[in-house]
């Protein structure tokens, strides 16, 4: 199985202000419809921050998305860990380095991201997730939310453009949320060539909190 955000590209942005940068041990879980014409795919991907440390003299934190597909049991889940600045992660920043990164695929064993795959991570993945597109604007789109204790209704979402690997456009929708580890409730993005719809995607909160513990051993 292949951990579709990860080798598409298709994931969508926002940015996390310094002040609500995640602690180790925060998490936030989304339910996820993926739609690639004519296959649609659905299941949950869970956010989560593993880890502090410093290198080069500068604070670095490890975090951790793991897939999981409905339909498929759960050893199939696909995990990736990232080490990136936390500067990085914290301002709006046009572009994450990834220092470090390692992934498991279901039963098989944990293996270092090649070169490749580690640059396409910091192009589109985690950059997509974490900074924000310049034509963001607000737009009147409410949206309603409901976790296992509560409801939420976000009154207005962000709208922009983003470009993505391969010479694609699309339209991301972010419903923000700053009580949420992460920033963010609700992703709707498309992505086209011309007309055609190539990729669609909806992620929606499904619940969050703290105490995490990372499902990959320290590898380095």
């Amino acid at each position: 199985m292949l951990f579709f955000i990860f080798f598409a590209g298709t994931a969508s942005a926002v940015c996390l202000p310094q002040d609500v940068l995640p602690a180790d041990g925060a998490w936030a879980k989304y339910d996820f419809i993926h739609t690639e014409p004519p296959r649609t795919r659905s299941g949950t991907l869970l956010f989560r921050m593993v880890g502090t440390t410093t290198r080069d003299g500068r604070e670095c934190r490890w975090f951790e998305i793991e897939e999981c597909v409905d339909k498929e049991d759960s050893n199939k889940n696909t995990i990736i860990k990232f080490l990136v600045q936390a500067k990085e992660l914290a301002e709006d920043a046009r572009g994450i380095n990834v220092l470090s990164a390692w992934k498991r695929m279901g039963d098989n064993a944990i293996t270092k991201l090649s070169d490749s795959e580690r640059l396409y991570a910091q192009e589109s993945l985690l950059s997509m997730f974490f900074t924000s597109p310049s034509d963001s604007k607000t737009a009147k789109l409410k949206r309603v939310i409901r976790l296992p204790k509560s409801q939420l209704t976000i009154a207005t979402a962000t709208q922009g453009k983003m470009k993505f690997p391969g010479g694609f456009e699309g339209i991301k929708t972010v419903w923000g949320y700053m009580k949420v580890p992460f920033g963010f409730a609700a992703i709707d993005v498309s992505v086209k060539s011309g007309d055609k719809l190539v990729v669609k995607m909806q992620m929606t909160l499904k619940d969050f909190g703290t105490g995490a513990k990372s499902a990959l051993p320290d590898q380095e």
